[in-house]
Protein backbone atom coordinates (compact mmCIF):
# COMPACT_ATOMS: atom_id res chain seq x y z
CA UNK A 1 0.00 0.00 0.00
CA UNK A 2 1.16 3.16 -0.88
CA UNK A 3 2.66 5.18 2.51
CA UNK A 4 1.34 8.95 3.21
CA UNK A 5 3.04 10.48 0.67
CA UNK A 6 3.84 10.20 -2.97
CA UNK A 7 7.82 10.04 -4.26
CA UNK A 8 6.52 11.64 -7.16
CA UNK A 9 3.11 13.57 -5.90
CA UNK A 10 1.41 15.11 -8.34
CA UNK A 11 1.28 18.69 -5.76
CA UNK A 12 5.08 18.55 -6.14
CA UNK A 13 4.85 18.02 -9.59
CA UNK A 14 5.76 21.88 -10.67
CA UNK A 15 9.14 21.03 -8.53
CA UNK A 16 10.16 17.28 -9.96
CA UNK A 17 8.66 18.16 -13.43
CA UNK A 18 11.12 21.61 -13.90
CA UNK A 19 14.09 20.07 -11.57
CA UNK A 20 15.06 16.86 -12.20
CA UNK A 21 17.59 16.44 -9.50
CA UNK A 22 14.77 17.11 -6.76
CA UNK A 23 13.92 14.04 -5.24
CA UNK A 24 17.24 13.10 -5.00
CA UNK A 25 17.52 16.19 -3.31
CA UNK A 26 15.06 15.54 -0.78
CA UNK A 27 16.53 12.22 -0.17
CA UNK A 28 19.63 14.14 1.15
CA UNK A 29 17.70 15.62 4.00
CA UNK A 30 16.76 13.76 7.23
CA UNK A 31 13.25 12.78 6.91
CA UNK A 32 11.66 15.35 9.35
CA UNK A 33 12.94 17.89 7.11
CA UNK A 34 11.86 16.98 3.69
CA UNK A 35 7.98 17.78 4.55
CA UNK A 36 7.20 21.63 5.40
CA UNK A 37 4.18 22.25 7.52
CA UNK A 38 2.74 26.03 8.22
CA UNK A 39 0.02 27.20 9.66
CA UNK A 40 -1.28 27.63 6.39
CA UNK A 41 -0.81 23.93 5.51
CA UNK A 42 -2.41 23.16 8.78
CA UNK A 43 -5.37 25.61 7.95
CA UNK A 44 -5.50 23.54 4.49
CA UNK A 45 -5.71 20.88 5.03
CA UNK A 46 -8.78 21.62 7.99
CA UNK A 47 -10.70 23.41 4.96
CA UNK A 48 -10.37 20.28 2.93
CA UNK A 49 -11.52 18.00 5.38
CA UNK A 50 -14.21 20.53 5.81
CA UNK A 51 -15.47 20.35 2.56
CA UNK A 52 -15.14 16.38 2.11
CA UNK A 53 -17.04 16.24 5.24
CA UNK A 54 -20.34 18.57 3.56
CA UNK A 55 -20.20 16.93 0.17
CA UNK A 56 -20.22 13.52 1.75
CA UNK A 57 -23.89 14.50 3.81
CA UNK A 58 -22.60 16.05 6.60
CA UNK A 59 -22.38 19.73 8.20
CA UNK A 60 -21.81 22.97 6.51
CA UNK A 61 -18.18 24.14 6.99
CA UNK A 62 -19.45 27.55 8.50
CA UNK A 63 -21.19 24.77 11.37
CA UNK A 64 -17.73 24.69 12.83
CA UNK A 65 -17.07 28.19 13.02
CA UNK A 66 -15.36 29.01 16.37
CA UNK A 67 -14.40 25.30 16.96
CA UNK A 68 -11.36 23.57 16.76
CA UNK A 69 -11.30 20.82 14.35
CA UNK A 70 -9.01 18.09 14.35
CA UNK A 71 -9.59 16.39 10.89
CA UNK A 72 -6.86 13.09 10.63
CA UNK A 73 -6.86 11.04 13.88
CA UNK A 74 -3.51 9.11 13.57
CA UNK A 75 -1.96 12.79 13.04
CA UNK A 76 0.38 14.65 15.13
CA UNK A 77 -0.85 17.85 13.84
CA UNK A 78 -3.16 20.12 16.67
CA UNK A 79 -6.41 20.80 15.84
CA UNK A 80 -7.13 23.93 13.85
CA UNK A 81 -9.61 26.88 14.98
CA UNK A 82 -12.04 27.03 12.08
CA UNK A 83 -12.41 30.91 11.58
CA UNK A 84 -15.31 33.05 10.10
CA UNK A 85 -13.13 33.28 6.57
CA UNK A 86 -12.23 29.93 6.44
CA UNK A 87 -15.49 28.72 7.10
CA UNK A 88 -16.93 30.79 4.16
CA UNK A 89 -14.01 29.83 1.51
CA UNK A 90 -14.82 26.47 2.57
CA UNK A 91 -18.91 27.09 1.99
CA UNK A 92 -17.87 28.73 -1.11
CA UNK A 93 -16.18 25.46 -2.34
CA UNK A 94 -18.87 23.60 -1.47
CA UNK A 95 -21.84 25.24 -3.08
CA UNK A 96 -19.65 25.73 -6.81
CA UNK A 97 -19.11 21.77 -6.70
CA UNK A 98 -22.98 21.22 -6.06
CA UNK A 99 -23.69 23.90 -8.79
CA UNK A 100 -21.49 22.15 -11.12
CA UNK A 101 -23.58 18.88 -10.47
CA UNK A 102 -26.57 20.80 -10.62
CA UNK A 103 -25.99 22.26 -13.82
CA UNK A 104 -24.79 18.62 -15.66
CA UNK A 105 -27.82 16.57 -13.99
CA UNK A 106 -29.54 19.47 -15.43
CA UNK A 107 -28.21 18.72 -19.70
CA UNK A 108 -29.42 15.43 -19.39
CA UNK A 109 -26.15 13.51 -17.96
CA UNK A 110 -25.87 11.77 -14.91
CA UNK A 111 -22.31 12.49 -12.21
CA UNK A 112 -20.89 10.36 -10.22
CA UNK A 113 -18.79 12.56 -7.81
CA UNK A 114 -15.77 11.25 -5.80
CA UNK A 115 -14.45 12.71 -3.08
CA UNK A 116 -11.10 12.59 -2.02
CA UNK A 117 -10.66 9.76 -4.49
CA UNK A 118 -7.19 8.42 -4.79
CA UNK A 119 -5.73 7.66 -8.10
CA UNK A 120 -2.87 6.62 -9.64
CA UNK A 121 -2.07 8.46 -12.86
CA UNK A 122 1.95 6.49 -12.83
CA UNK A 123 -0.19 3.70 -14.61
CA UNK A 124 -0.05 6.12 -17.63
CA UNK A 125 3.96 6.21 -17.94
CA UNK A 126 4.95 2.64 -16.03
CA UNK A 127 5.61 4.36 -12.51
CA UNK A 128 4.74 2.06 -9.91
CA UNK A 129 1.55 2.94 -8.38
CA UNK A 130 3.45 3.18 -4.70
CA UNK A 131 5.74 6.29 -6.58
CA UNK A 132 3.42 8.50 -8.25
CA UNK A 133 -0.22 8.89 -6.33
CA UNK A 134 -2.67 11.02 -5.13
CA UNK A 135 -6.09 12.34 -3.94
CA UNK A 136 -8.71 14.61 -6.13
CA UNK A 137 -10.63 16.97 -4.02
CA UNK A 138 -13.62 16.41 -5.93
CA UNK A 139 -13.80 13.98 -9.54
CA UNK A 140 -17.09 14.44 -11.27
CA UNK A 141 -17.65 11.19 -13.51
CA UNK A 142 -20.16 12.58 -16.11
CA UNK A 143 -22.07 10.14 -18.30
CA UNK A 144 -24.72 9.69 -20.28
CA UNK A 145 -26.38 5.36 -21.15
CA UNK A 146 -23.54 4.38 -19.19
CA UNK A 147 -20.92 5.83 -21.16
CA UNK A 148 -18.11 8.60 -20.14
CA UNK A 149 -18.35 11.50 -22.11
CA UNK A 150 -16.84 13.97 -19.85
CA UNK A 151 -14.48 13.69 -16.51
CA UNK A 152 -13.77 17.14 -14.55
CA UNK A 153 -11.23 17.60 -11.91
CA UNK A 154 -12.05 20.20 -9.20
CA UNK A 155 -9.31 20.85 -6.64
CA UNK A 156 -9.73 23.88 -3.67
CA UNK A 157 -7.20 26.07 -3.22
CA UNK A 158 -7.68 27.60 0.23
CA UNK A 159 -4.86 29.67 0.01
CA UNK A 160 -4.65 33.68 -0.67
CA UNK A 161 -1.10 34.07 -1.40
CA UNK A 162 -0.19 31.86 -4.31
CA UNK A 163 -2.72 31.94 -7.45
CA UNK A 164 -2.89 28.36 -8.71
CA UNK A 165 -3.89 28.32 -12.69
CA UNK A 166 -6.64 25.43 -13.69
CA UNK A 167 -4.16 24.22 -16.26
CA UNK A 168 -1.14 22.89 -13.75
CA UNK A 169 0.28 19.88 -13.61
CA UNK A 170 -0.71 18.53 -10.35
CA UNK A 171 -4.65 18.31 -11.97
CA UNK A 172 -3.49 17.25 -15.15
CA UNK A 173 -1.80 14.25 -12.75
CA UNK A 174 -5.15 14.21 -11.91
CA UNK A 175 -6.66 13.79 -15.08
CA UNK A 176 -4.40 11.52 -15.95
CA UNK A 177 -4.79 8.90 -13.11
CA UNK A 178 -8.91 8.89 -13.82
CA UNK A 179 -8.31 8.82 -17.47
CA UNK A 180 -6.49 5.45 -16.49
CA UNK A 181 -9.25 3.76 -14.07
CA UNK A 182 -11.92 4.71 -16.03
CA UNK A 183 -10.75 3.90 -19.58
CA UNK A 184 -10.46 0.39 -18.16
CA UNK A 185 -14.37 0.27 -17.95
CA UNK A 186 -15.30 2.80 -20.35
CA UNK A 187 -12.49 2.28 -23.79
CA UNK A 188 -13.79 5.44 -25.51
CA UNK A 189 -14.37 8.24 -22.92
CA UNK A 190 -12.78 10.54 -25.42
CA UNK A 191 -16.14 11.38 -27.79
CA UNK A 192 -16.94 15.32 -27.05
CA UNK A 193 -15.71 16.60 -23.49
CA UNK A 194 -12.31 15.52 -22.76
CA UNK A 195 -11.48 16.19 -19.37
CA UNK A 196 -12.09 19.45 -17.69
CA UNK A 197 -9.42 20.63 -15.10
CA UNK A 198 -11.15 23.29 -12.44
CA UNK A 199 -9.63 25.07 -9.65
CA UNK A 200 -11.72 27.21 -6.96
CA UNK A 201 -9.70 29.48 -5.03
CA UNK A 202 -11.83 32.01 -3.30
CA UNK A 203 -9.77 33.36 -0.91
CA UNK A 204 -7.38 34.80 -3.59
CA UNK A 205 -7.76 38.93 -4.43
CA UNK A 206 -7.37 38.29 -8.18
CA UNK A 207 -10.53 35.83 -8.19
CA UNK A 208 -13.99 37.07 -9.05
CA UNK A 209 -16.48 37.31 -5.65
CA UNK A 210 -19.07 35.78 -7.30
CA UNK A 211 -17.28 33.15 -9.18
CA UNK A 212 -14.06 31.97 -7.81
CA UNK A 213 -13.86 29.12 -10.63
CA UNK A 214 -11.59 28.83 -13.84
CA UNK A 215 -11.27 25.89 -15.78
CA UNK A 216 -9.07 24.33 -18.64
CA UNK A 217 -10.16 21.91 -21.35
CA UNK A 218 -7.95 19.36 -22.42
CA UNK A 219 -8.68 17.35 -25.45
CA UNK A 220 -7.32 14.00 -26.47
CA UNK A 221 -4.44 15.02 -28.10
CA UNK A 222 -3.70 17.37 -24.99
CA UNK A 223 -3.54 14.89 -22.31
CA UNK A 224 -1.39 12.78 -24.71
CA UNK A 225 1.26 15.30 -25.29
CA UNK A 226 1.19 15.98 -21.37
CA UNK A 227 1.84 12.25 -20.74
CA UNK A 228 4.70 12.24 -22.99
CA UNK A 229 5.87 15.11 -20.95
CA UNK A 230 5.41 13.94 -17.69
CA UNK A 231 6.78 10.94 -18.96
CA UNK A 232 10.30 12.14 -20.00
CA UNK A 233 10.42 14.19 -16.60
CA UNK A 234 10.09 11.28 -14.43
CA UNK A 235 12.71 9.11 -16.36
CA UNK A 236 15.28 12.09 -16.03
CA UNK A 237 13.99 12.16 -12.18
CA UNK A 238 15.07 8.83 -11.40
CA UNK A 239 18.44 8.42 -12.65
CA UNK A 240 20.85 8.85 -9.83
CA UNK A 241 22.87 11.83 -11.17
CA UNK A 242 19.63 14.33 -12.21
CA UNK A 243 20.77 17.50 -12.54
CA UNK A 244 18.89 20.19 -10.53
CA UNK A 245 17.75 22.98 -11.73
CA UNK A 246 16.92 26.71 -10.30
CA UNK A 247 13.87 27.97 -10.99
CA UNK A 248 11.03 30.38 -9.04
CA UNK A 249 8.58 27.79 -9.12
CA UNK A 250 10.28 24.77 -8.45
CA UNK A 251 12.34 26.38 -5.44
CA UNK A 252 9.59 28.08 -3.88
CA UNK A 253 8.86 25.50 -1.72
CA UNK A 254 11.32 23.18 -2.30
CA UNK A 255 12.90 22.16 1.27
CA UNK A 256 16.47 21.97 -0.14
CA UNK A 257 16.71 25.28 -1.23
CA UNK A 258 19.18 26.65 1.67
CA UNK A 259 21.19 23.64 0.75
CA UNK A 260 21.36 22.99 -2.83
CA UNK A 261 24.77 24.70 -3.84
CA UNK A 262 23.18 24.96 -7.53
CA UNK A 263 20.65 27.73 -6.30
CA UNK A 264 23.60 28.88 -4.24
CA UNK A 265 25.46 29.41 -7.33
CA UNK A 266 22.28 30.77 -9.33
CA UNK A 267 21.34 33.48 -7.06
CA UNK A 268 25.24 34.87 -6.34
CA UNK A 269 25.01 34.97 -10.68
CA UNK A 270 21.82 37.16 -10.46
CA UNK A 271 23.28 38.96 -7.55
CA UNK A 272 27.03 39.66 -9.16
CA UNK A 273 24.94 40.45 -12.22
CA UNK A 274 22.65 43.70 -10.46
CA UNK A 275 25.79 45.04 -7.73
CA UNK A 276 28.59 45.11 -10.59
CA UNK A 277 31.12 47.45 -8.73
CA UNK A 278 31.30 46.43 -5.42
CA UNK A 279 33.28 48.44 -3.22
CA UNK A 280 36.24 46.58 -0.77
CA UNK A 281 35.74 47.29 2.99
CA UNK A 282 38.79 45.38 4.71
CA UNK A 283 39.01 47.08 8.47
CA UNK A 284 35.81 46.35 10.72
CA UNK A 285 35.78 50.48 11.05
CA UNK A 286 34.44 52.55 8.04
CA UNK A 287 37.07 55.16 7.51
CA UNK A 288 36.63 58.65 6.04
CA UNK A 289 38.07 57.02 3.01
CA UNK A 290 35.97 53.90 3.02
CA UNK A 291 33.35 56.74 2.90
CA UNK A 292 34.56 58.56 -0.09
CA UNK A 293 34.50 55.21 -1.61
CA UNK A 294 31.33 54.03 -1.05
CA UNK A 295 30.35 57.38 -2.62
CA UNK A 296 32.11 57.20 -5.58
CA UNK A 297 31.45 53.69 -6.15
CA UNK A 298 27.73 52.86 -4.78
CA UNK A 299 26.84 49.34 -4.80
CA UNK A 300 23.00 49.95 -4.12
CA UNK A 301 22.36 52.69 -6.62
CA UNK A 302 19.30 54.99 -5.58
CA UNK A 303 16.36 53.41 -8.56
CA UNK A 304 15.58 56.29 -9.94
CA UNK A 305 19.78 56.16 -11.46
CA UNK A 306 19.18 52.34 -12.53
CA UNK A 307 17.65 52.61 -15.98
CA UNK A 308 15.39 50.36 -17.62
CA UNK A 309 17.79 47.24 -18.48
CA UNK A 310 18.91 47.27 -15.02
CA UNK A 311 15.92 47.17 -13.62
CA UNK A 312 14.69 44.39 -15.17
CA UNK A 313 17.59 42.48 -14.43
CA UNK A 314 16.83 42.71 -11.24
CA UNK A 315 13.52 42.55 -11.58
CA UNK A 316 13.78 39.41 -13.11
CA UNK A 317 16.37 38.12 -10.64
CA UNK A 318 14.93 39.30 -7.55
CA UNK A 319 12.17 36.45 -6.24
CA UNK A 320 14.71 33.54 -7.11
CA UNK A 321 17.52 35.31 -5.22
CA UNK A 322 14.60 36.16 -2.69
CA UNK A 323 13.53 32.80 -2.17
CA UNK A 324 17.42 31.56 -1.44
CA UNK A 325 17.50 34.26 0.97
CA UNK A 326 14.22 33.27 2.84
CA UNK A 327 15.61 29.91 2.77
CA UNK A 328 18.89 30.66 4.51
CA UNK A 329 17.05 32.87 7.15
CA UNK A 330 14.67 29.91 7.66
CA UNK A 331 17.37 27.33 8.23
CA UNK A 332 19.39 29.20 10.53
CA UNK A 333 15.88 29.64 12.61
CA UNK A 334 15.36 25.92 12.49
CA UNK A 335 19.12 24.94 13.74
CA UNK A 336 18.75 28.13 16.56
CA UNK A 337 15.79 26.33 17.75
CA UNK A 338 18.02 23.15 18.13
CA UNK A 339 20.80 25.03 20.16
CA UNK A 340 22.87 26.34 17.22
CA UNK A 341 23.99 30.42 17.90
CA UNK A 342 25.35 32.91 15.28
CA UNK A 343 27.29 35.71 16.52
CA UNK A 344 25.90 39.40 16.59
CA UNK A 345 21.82 37.10 16.15
CA UNK A 346 19.81 35.79 19.10
CA UNK A 347 16.46 33.92 18.98
CA UNK A 348 13.58 35.88 20.86
CA UNK A 349 9.70 35.47 21.22
CA UNK A 350 7.60 36.54 18.32
CA UNK A 351 4.59 38.61 18.38
CA UNK A 352 1.79 37.04 20.33
CA UNK A 353 -2.12 36.50 18.87
CA UNK A 354 -4.92 37.31 20.62
CA UNK A 355 -8.47 35.11 18.80
CA UNK A 356 -11.74 34.87 20.11
CA UNK A 357 -12.21 30.60 21.11
CA UNK A 358 -16.28 30.92 20.85
CA UNK A 359 -17.52 34.32 19.07
CA UNK A 360 -20.81 32.86 19.29
CA UNK A 361 -20.19 32.95 23.10
CA UNK A 362 -18.95 36.67 22.48
CA UNK A 363 -21.61 37.80 20.48
CA UNK A 364 -24.33 36.48 23.14
CA UNK A 365 -22.74 38.22 25.90
CA UNK A 366 -22.26 41.46 23.90
CA UNK A 367 -25.91 41.29 22.89
CA UNK A 368 -27.88 43.61 24.73
CA UNK A 369 -25.78 44.75 27.77
CA UNK A 370 -25.50 47.62 28.69
CA UNK A 371 -22.81 50.39 28.95
CA UNK A 372 -21.73 51.39 32.16
CA UNK A 373 -23.62 55.17 32.91
CA UNK A 374 -20.53 56.70 32.62
CA UNK A 375 -20.79 55.71 29.02
CA UNK A 376 -24.44 56.68 28.53
CA UNK A 377 -25.92 53.64 29.76
CA UNK A 378 -27.39 52.36 26.17
CA UNK A 379 -27.61 48.96 25.17
CA UNK A 380 -25.16 47.72 22.36
CA UNK A 381 -26.98 46.92 18.96
CA UNK A 382 -25.43 44.43 16.82
CA UNK A 383 -23.64 47.09 14.90
CA UNK A 384 -21.44 48.15 18.05
CA UNK A 385 -19.25 44.89 17.70
CA UNK A 386 -19.86 43.68 14.24
CA UNK A 387 -18.52 45.19 10.75
CA UNK A 388 -18.83 42.25 8.22
CA UNK A 389 -18.03 39.83 11.25
CA UNK A 390 -17.19 39.83 15.00
CA UNK A 391 -15.08 42.58 15.57
CA UNK A 392 -11.41 41.38 16.53
CA UNK A 393 -10.08 40.74 20.17
CA UNK A 394 -8.00 44.72 19.47
CA UNK A 395 -10.85 46.12 18.41
CA UNK A 396 -13.39 45.48 21.12
CA UNK A 397 -10.81 46.10 23.77
CA UNK A 398 -10.02 49.61 22.14
CA UNK A 399 -13.58 50.78 21.39
CA UNK A 400 -16.12 49.10 24.25
CA UNK A 401 -13.91 47.45 26.89
CA UNK A 402 -14.11 50.58 28.69
CA UNK A 403 -17.74 51.64 28.33
CA UNK A 404 -18.51 47.69 29.46
CA UNK A 405 -19.41 46.58 32.73
CA UNK A 406 -17.01 44.62 34.47
CA UNK A 407 -19.71 41.29 34.68
CA UNK A 408 -19.66 41.28 31.13
CA UNK A 409 -16.19 41.98 30.07
CA UNK A 410 -15.84 39.61 32.33
CA UNK A 411 -17.95 37.15 29.62
CA UNK A 412 -15.93 38.23 26.86
CA UNK A 413 -12.19 38.25 27.82
CA UNK A 414 -13.03 34.20 28.95
CA UNK A 415 -13.20 33.80 25.26
CA UNK A 416 -9.68 35.41 24.51
CA UNK A 417 -7.32 32.68 23.47
CA UNK A 418 -4.02 33.70 23.37
CA UNK A 419 -1.39 32.17 21.03
CA UNK A 420 2.08 32.84 21.71
CA UNK A 421 4.40 33.81 19.33
CA UNK A 422 6.85 31.72 17.53
CA UNK A 423 10.57 32.09 17.85
CA UNK A 424 12.06 34.24 15.24
CA UNK A 425 15.70 35.16 15.09
CA UNK A 426 16.73 38.72 15.75
CA UNK A 427 19.66 40.87 15.83
CA UNK A 428 21.51 40.55 19.18
CA UNK A 429 20.39 44.42 19.78
CA UNK A 430 16.64 43.36 19.79
CA UNK A 431 15.71 44.92 23.21
CA UNK A 432 13.37 41.58 23.55
CA UNK A 433 14.92 38.87 26.09
CA UNK A 434 16.44 36.09 24.44
CA UNK A 435 14.37 32.76 23.79
CA UNK A 436 14.69 30.19 26.41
Amino acid sequence: MPGKHATFSPSSSPSWMACAGYINALNLLPPAERDISSAASLEGSCGHYLIANALEGGLLPSEFTGKKVHWDEDAAEPAVLVTEDLAAAADTCVAKVRERVTYYEALGFEVEMRVEQRVFPGKLFLAPTDECWGSGDVILIISRDNVVVMLEIIDHKLGSGVWVEANSSQLALYGLGVVAEVSSMHPDIWPTGGVRTTIIQPRHHLSNPDDPCRSHDWTRDDMELFRLEVSVAYEAAKKPDATRTPGEKQCRFCPYRAHCPELRAHALREATSIFEQVPVITGEVITQADEQLLEEQPYLQDPATLGPEKTKRILDATPLVRSWLNAVEAHAQKQALRGARYPGWKLVQGRRTYNFGDEEAVAKALQGSARTKDHGGKKLVKADYTETKLMSVAQIRKRLKPSLAPKTWAKVEAQIVETPGKPVLAPASDPRPEYK
